[in-house]
């Protein structure tokens, strides 16, 4: 089952650094001691993260302002999992605007989901 989500360029920056900060994040981390369910998520965001950083870099390359929304398509699994981190980005988040952006996409996922 697909999921369809229309994110504007904002949106999708988002997602791409919070993705990068998350692939920092788990080089530090061991994977092995972490939990059944955590792993799923982050072997599940990993493999969904290059899809985010070249719709990203797309993005910019564009010379025209598209003010229409983009659309991603992704695997019902791949929402899950990105909402998932999204909550966690969005929790550990110091400034308000991210904190905003999150919880909107996290919105707009879930009600996808």
């Amino acid at each position: 089952m697909k999921v369809e989500l229309e994110l504007s360029k904002f949106q999708i920056h988002f997602i791409s650094n919070q993705m990068e900060l998350f692939e920092t994040g788990l080089a530090q981390m061991n994977f092995v001691m972490q939990p059944r369910e955590k792993k799923l998520v982050l072997s599940i965001c990993s493999d969904i993260s290059d899809k985010f950083h070249n719709k990203s870099r797309a993005i910019r390359k564009e010379t025209k302002i598209k003010k229409k929304p983009y659309k991603m398509s992704l695997k019902w699994y791949e929402a899950y999992a990105l909402n998932v981190m999204l909550f966690s980005a969005t929790l550990n988040a110091t400034n308000k605007e991210d904190v905003s952006i999150g919880n909107n996409l996290q919105m707009i996922i879930g009600q996808k989901l």
